[in-house]
């Protein structure tokens, strides 16, 4: 599910994906606190992911979709009056289940970053002209990756990734030279099995930390930045059972 304004009238409409039987529902805002009637687009079932940007920079905010059912991500491009074209089709990799769009190599061009569950991977879609995607070299993680954070985690200016595992119980972070390439930076060991994770300065120092979240623990834990790609673990609140 995704909030944006997707026709350019300055409200914030609505896009929501349905993994059967495998569509994008599009919520117009009527202004007055409420949606009109969904348009629909039908892509393929198993749909499990779904972000919002301006995928092809011409100012207008793309749907972008992937998931389980396929081993594709697939791109709705807005035509700037809530109305979208075909989807277009990139492949990744096997079993895209999370991903972020930035602009990781600082081109100007929005990029996609995708966590592979079928590669324990991560790999970047690398955005070029006229909607068009280069893939990148694997990023390998741990068993079954679950969850993407991206921020800048070692204060050099340019957008890194964390990725955490459900198997092998581990976070991977990769850190950005902005100029289209990653590397490894640090891995470091959690309790549990992450479900998913988000980056903050939840310390108030400067630094950004990652926020994970625990399958079997029934907990939230928060690791610490030291502001150069490594991470410590703080106190873990209890967030009761699933």
């Amino acid at each position: 599910m995704g909030l944006a304004d997707l026709n350019g009238d300055g409200r914030l409409d609505l896009a929501v994906s349905q993994a059967v039987p495998g569509k994008v529902l599009v919520f117009m805002n009527r202004g007055s606190g409420g949606f009109g009637a969904p348009a629909e687009h039908l892509l393929f079932r198993g749909l499990h992911i779904l972000a919002l940007g301006d995928v092809n920079g011409d100012g207008k905010t793309d749907i972008v979709v992937g998931g389980l059912g396929q081993h594709h991500v697939s791109v709705l491009f807005n035509k700037g009056d809530g109305t979208f074209g075909k989807p277009v089709h990139y492949w990744p990799g096997r079993l895209p289940h999370y991903m972020a769009i930035r602009d990781f190599s600082r081109d100007g061009r929005p990029d996609i970053a995708v966590v592979l569950g079928g590669e324990d991977a991560v790999r970047v879609l690398w955005g070029g002209a006229q909607e068009g995607f280069t893939p990148g070299g694997l990023l390998k993680a741990g068993t079954n990756p679950h969850g993407l954070a991206v921020g800048d985690f070692d204060s050099d200016g340019f957008l890194d990734l964390a990725v955490g595992t459900r198997t092998s119980q581990d976070v991977s972070v990769y850190l950005g030279d902005g100029k289209g390439s990653f590397r490894l930076g640090s891995v470091f060991r959690v309790p549990d099995d992450v479900i998913s994770l988000a980056a903050g300065d939840m310390d108030g120092d400067g630094k950004l930390d990652l926020v994970l979240a625990f399958a079997s623990r029934h907990e939230v834990g928060i690791y610490l930045g030291d502001g150069k790609g490594r991470f410590a673990p703080a106190d873990t609140p209890s967030n009761g059972r699933r």
